[in-house]
């Protein structure tokens, strides 16, 4: 059986890191060519490029990391189903299986516990403590969590501009 040398491995990823990034950049550049202004200033202007530059990028990036996710979640799933025991060992790196050039590892980290505070209040009231603790107590112990922030960057369309 041939052992591929890492190196052949190095090469071939770097390639196609090279390819992906070049394709990339065209991109950006192409998108940043689209960038038209009336501002009045020169300043206005340079801020206006900035802002149409970084919602290029977030528009290219976030459509890669979108697709490429989906790839991670299939290629994980592809791994899984050609293992004999797919779940892995709490806390411990295990080998699932290998060719001349790959070996597929799985860890998974040490379990953990976490307690609802619901299910925490029901087990206290059940031993006795009394309802106006256990309220006075969530209502000390509660934080309040930021919200999730999405970003969303659309394209504009002009549709009396678009003949083509």
């Amino acid at each position: 059986m041939k052992v591929v040398k890492r190196h052949e491995i190095a090469k071939i990823i770097a390639a196609l890191d090279y390819e992906i990034t070049s394709v990339i950049s065209h991109a950006h550049t192409e998108l940043s060519n689209l960038f038209d202004s009336n501002e009045e200033s020169n300043e206005a202007t340079v801020t206006s490029y900035e802002r149409h530059n970084g919602m290029a990028w977030y528009k290219i990036v976030t459509g890669i990391a979108t697709k490429y996710k989906g790839y991670v979640d299939s290629a994980k799933k592809q791994l899984d189903n050609s293992a004999l025991n797919p779940d892995g060992i709490s806390g411990e790196e295990v080998t699932m299986y290998s060719s001349n050039v790959f070996t597929y590892k799985k860890k998974q980290n040490v379990d953990t516990t976490t307690v609802a505070a619901k299910d925490l209040v029901t087990e206290l009231s059940r031993l006795g403590v009394e309802k106006s603790l256990l309220d006075s107590a969530l209502v000390s112990a509660k934080k309040i969590r930021k919200g999730n922030t999405y970003y969303k960057v659309e394209a504009k369309y002009d549709d009396d501009a678009c003949s083509d």
